[in-house]
């Protein structure tokens, strides 16, 4: 069961880097030129170049073992005349294939874009990926055989050669060439690499420990003659995974990955390979040995204590491991400080949480299929032995479940009380209540289905007693568990529905015309250097940054504009003191001009029952929104009203289909553009000053960031 969890796992986190790293390899201009036969072209120059990798890769490795004197058919030069005939046509094939690539990509930087094709990205992975394994399984070889006592076969040899030069050439030779977008080859070489490191430090481990176990406990001393194996093993894996890391964990990257930490596949590597299966082994072993010591102690065991604690070497390594890594990949989130909570670190916590409901529905289920079968055991006496065992067992992992699972809520609640339109809105909070209680819900219809079968079974047959809730124990107990959990999360459903609802559209009444451009507006260059709509003013008045309950997202109507007139002229004071003067737009402008411009745009507000505590206004130009006047009352700042509020803005944005949202930032206010920042702002250039405004900042926040 461990094992199937973490393989889900693993492909939970394949599958998170690349939704989340989709969005970056292909924009909208490139998916929207892509036609059917230029994806078929690519499709099959992949696959070719593949084939024909395959190919020179068993040519050379032919080739190494004709040189060695191999013989592995019949006919002393089979492998030498194979080996050429691989390499005649393999070599050329590829060469052919890859000057089509190179010709596409001089092509493609002749028109500004710089990027590597994505078909050879695809097939850079894919290649690399399977010289590597091709690497590491030769490695294995190699190493049982020197572990045993044998001399390496040339074979062998000859494979890891074949393989490794293929790798070499790939790496040093095409991909500084041709380039490639993403990074997901360096995601797989480090999980492949961190696979071996650890299951070469838990076998090296297990082995000592055993060793000393034995030395300690039993007798004769059992020897290990795999201890040389392991070591190896890691090494290599070190090798393999501080390789791709090394590169994969810079802050600012090489010509071929660009900006690869805090990418979305630092993030699947450091979160889905790394933190979750490292916490859940951890918890595992811990729940085993905690399972273990208390049915000594408390309940029947059966065997001697050398017996019964023959596994506690492995499981104190599998522990110590688990938390090592944990520790090591969790300090990579935070080496820099608590970041902003983003998808990553809400896919962590969502997995989480389903793991440890997964341990909480089954701790439910298992107590109660124990109660019922207590009641309708026929000796009680005989079978508490048994009962006791199993109890103990199922209260640890209740306990182990609820801490982990009511923590990780609690985590969650918090974030959803800050900042409730992001959390709420968030894919992975949706998957995790679709699964939670669609699946459930299965389980559950199961569960009624085969009770009411045993029970009108037994009824028509005249059986129904004793030995008919015997056999619904199990069921009974899983239908009520089940259904307390999908009672919950149908329950924290229906309550994002209605935070979501909330802000999904202004009403009709207070959603204004497509307005015209703001005055000053001129053409906006391509970044990084354009030339937005000039603000009338600096934009933001404070960012908050800390957590609050209870306020609520509306629309604002022109009943509001008393109130918002007046928070606009109290929040906007900070800015006329960075500017040193007091003739700041916000605190110089009539009511009137404010009527007229509130006319022009949507605004958001946040509101603790009567009181307008926040807003912002957001104007469309271009098809694309820009905030204006975000403000927060000055005495309810550093509650991450602000942030709430621009997350909202950037939602609606992008339900409108806007290619982002901008925003106009005053540069002396460096807490002001870290806010933008943590929201996920970039600068991407700055406006030009004129008589009534000074040079500010123009920020972007990308859709689909």
């Amino acid at each position: 069961m461990i094992s199937g969890l973490f393989v889900l796992l693993v492909l939970g986190g394949i599958g998170f880097g690349l939704w989340s790293g989709a969005g970056r390899m292909i924009d909208p201009a490139e998916r929207a030129s892509l036609d059917a036969p230029r994806v078929l072209r690519s499709v099959a120059i992949a696959i070719g170049m593949y084939l024909a990798m395959l190919a020179i890769t068993v040519g050379f490795i032919d080739l190494f073992q004709a040189l060695a004197g191999g013989d592995r058919l019949a006919g002393s030069n089979s492998d030498l005349a194979r080996a050429l005939a691989l390499l005649i046509v393999g070599a050329p094939t590829f060469g052919l294939l890859a000057r089509i690539i190179d010709r596409q990509q001089v092509a493609r930087r002749a028109e500004g874009d710089g990027r590597a094709a994505i078909g050879w990205s695809a097939h850079f992975v894919a290649a690399t990926t399977t010289t590597l394994i091709g690497v590491l399984v030769s490695c294995a070889q190699i190493i049982d055989d020197v572990g045993n006592g044998r001399s390496a076969e040339a074979n062998e040899v000859a494979q890891l050669a074949g393989w490794l030069v293929v790798w070499l050439a790939y790496w040093f030779a095409l991909r500084p060439r041709l380039g490639v977008r993403g990074h997901l080859h360096l995601l797989v070489g480090s999980v492949i690499g961190l696979g071996w490191l650890v299951a070469g430090i838990v076998g090296l481990g297990i082995d000592l420990g055993d060793q000393a176990y034995a030395a300690v406990f039993a007798d004769p001393i059992v020897t290990s003659s795999n201890l040389a194996q392991w070591l190896l093993i890691g090494l290599v894996g070190a090798a393999v995974w501080f390789w791709h890391w090394r590169i994969l964990d810079r802050p600012v990257g090489d010509g071929a990955e660009p900006r690869p930490r805090y990418s979305g596949t630092w993030y699947m590597m450091v979160v889905g390979a790394g933190v979750v299966p490292a916490l859940i082994a951890l918890l595992s072993a811990v729940g085993g040995a905690l399972t273990g010591t208390l049915i000594w102690f408390l309940g029947s065991p059966g065997e001697e204590a050398v017996e019964w604690f023959d596994e506690a070497p492995a499981v104190a390594v599998v522990g110590l491991v688990a938390l090592a890594v944990w520790a090591a990949h969790r300090w990579l989130l935070v080496r820099e400080g608590d970041p902003a909570r983003n998808d990553a670190f809400r896919f962590h916590d969502y997995v989480v949480a389903g793991v440890a409901l997964i341990a909480v529905v089954s701790g439910i289920a298992l107590a109660v299929s124990l109660v019922l079968d207590a009641l309708t055991a026929d000796s009680l006496i005989a079978s508490s032995f048994d009962l006791d065992n199993r109890m103990i067992g199922t209260l640890v992992l209740l306990a182990i479940g609820c801490a982990l699972w009511w923590r990780t809520w609690s985590r969650i609640e918090r974030s959803r009380t800050s900042d409730a339109v992001a959390e709420c809105g968030s894919i992975w909070r949706k998957l995790y209540l679709i699964v939670a209680a669609g699946l459930g819900g299965l389980i559950l219809a199961g569960c009624l289905i085969w009770i009411l079968f045993v029970v009108l079974r037994d009824l028509f047959d005249g059986q129904l007693g004793r030995s008919t809730i015997e056999v619904l124990a199990g069921p009974i107990g899983w239908a009520i568990a089940v259904l307390a959990g999908v009672w919950f999360h149908i329950g924290v459903w229906r309550a994002d529905r209605v935070v979501l609802d909330a802000v999904a559209a202004p009403p009709a009444a207070s959603t204004p015309p497509p307005p015209s451009a703001p005055s000053g507006a001129s053409s906006a260059p391509a970044p990084p250097a354009p030339s937005p709509p000039a603000p009338p003013a600096p934009m933001v008045a404070a960012a908050p940054d800390a957590a609050v309950a209870g306020p609520l997202l509306r629309w604002a109507t022109p009943s509001d504009h008393g109130e918002l007139f007046t928070l606009q002229r109290a929040a906007f004071v900070d800015e006329a003191v960075a500017y040193d003067t007091p003739h700041v737009p916000p605190l110089t402008e009539s009511f009137a001009d404010f009527q007229k411009r509130s006319g022009d745009v949507s605004t958001l507000v946040m509101v603790d029952g009567a009181r307008i505590l926040g807003a912002v206004s957001v104007r469309m130009h271009d098809d694309r929104a820009w905030l204006e006047r975000l403000m927060v009352a000055p005495d309810r700042r550093n509650e991450k009203l602000g942030h709430a509020l621009v997350t909202a803005t950037i939602r609606h944005a992008e339900a409108v289909n806007s290619p982002g949202v901008r925003a106009v930032v005053g540069d002396r206010n460096p807490l002001l553009i870290s806010f933008y920042e943590s929201c996920g702002f970039e600068i991407i250039g700055r406006t030009a000053a004129t008589d009534s405004a000074p040079e500010l900042l123009v920020m972007e926040h990308a859709r689909g960031r």
